[in-house]
């Protein structure tokens, strides 16, 4: 992954205190991720860091669209993504976390790249299911040609019945203790 140089903060020269960030990322970020799926998009992150004496609190604040392909008629299409994360930082030579939202650095290290954290809670705030809307008269606006088709293959389709295997009524009668003798 090869992130811009502006992802990364130097807190090693911060004073104690609220320090705000502005990030709008796009294309050539998604891009560096290698994500099929997740290619393009416009993402605006408000990041606040609090640094204290004993850890750093950032908390990322985003909203923005990003394209995917609909899982109904396969074009692409984009969808609105928003949310709020918190991640607190530690230096610490001798502790390790197992918990995600507490991140452990060396003492040694002098600035942090928030890059890969914000993909992260982009990819997680897209829907599992993304399908296109429908218009005002309820009619979906994914392609009319694919939904054509789906409509024919629904109709010319056969009866559950007629396909389903008869492994399952034998099973079926196993369950239910109806086994032919």
């Amino acid at each position: 992954m090869n992130t811009d140089a502006t992802t990364k903060i130097r807190f090693s020269s911060l004073k104690y205190g609220t320090y705000t960030y502005h990030y709008d990322v796009g294309d050539a970020f998604f891009k560096t991720f290698e994500n099929e799926s997740l290619t393009h998009g416009n993402v605006h992150f408000d990041l606040t860091l609090e640094k204290k004496e004993t850890a750093m609190l950032l908390r990322f604040d985003f909203e923005g669209t990003v394209g995917t392909t609909c899982d109904r008629c396969l074009e692409e299409m984009d969808i609105p993504v928003s949310g709020s994360q918190t991640i607190c930082i530690k230096q610490s030579d001798d502790e390790e976390s197992d918990n995600e939202d507490l991140i452990i650095l060396p003492t040694t290290a002098y600035e942090v790249d928030v890059a890969q954290w914000m993909y992260e809670f982009v990819v997680v705030a897209i829907p599992m299911h993304h399908v296109h809307a429908d218009d005002e008269q309820g009619r979906s606006l994914c392609n009319p040609f694919i939904i054509d088709y789906l409509k024919r293959n629904e109709e010319e389709a056969p009866s559950d019945s007629a396909t389903a295997d008869p492994r399952w009524d034998t099973l079926r009668q196993l369950m239910h203790g109806t086994e032919n003798k």
